[in-house]
């Protein structure tokens, strides 16, 4: 695994459960409510949408309390700063969760790295979403997702 990915981590007063359900069963909770489609097991297909921006995945891989992986198979990050608007395409989300006495998440993004066109606005996005909304759904029931 490139060092460069973007890595990102948080340790909610959570159960290892509760923080794969969230990331699993709950992203209109934390990320947007603009969400169609299923994200708990291996093999289901969801498109995340923030107005004509959107992303959609693959679940990979799905440990149950431990770690999901999404394959990106299609995005547009329709802000007009970029030229190339595909590029998480092929990039992959990795979610380890480590349970002990605070369960801890790592969130990386394989293929989101500095030399990335969109780097430094999904870096601010990653830090909104999983450090303020999905910290804020873990520990105190409401989390911030965009708004339709």
């Amino acid at each position: 695994m490139d060092n460069n990915n973007y890595r990102i981590s948080i340790t909610p007063n959570a159960s290892a459960e509760q923080v794969y359900n969230s990331i699993t069963r709950e992203i209109p909770e934390w990320w947007t409510e603009d969400f169609e489609g299923a994200s708990g097991y291996i093999d289901e297909v969801f498109t995340v949408r923030f107005g004509s921006t959107y992303k959609t995945f693959k679940i990979e891989d799905a440990i149950p309390n431990e770690r999901i992986v999404w394959l990106c198979l299609d995005a547009l990050i329709d802000t007009p700063e970029l030229e190339n608007k595909t590029e998480w395409i092929g990039t992959r989300i990795v979610w380890d969760i480590l349970a002990g006495e605070n369960t801890e998440l790592k969130v990386t993004h394989i293929g989101l790295t500095p030399d990335v066109e969109c780097y430094k606005l999904c870096q601010q996005g990653w830090k909104d979403f999983v450090s303020g909304s999905l910290f804020g759904l873990l520990n105190n029931g409401k989390g911030v997702p965009y708004k339709r």
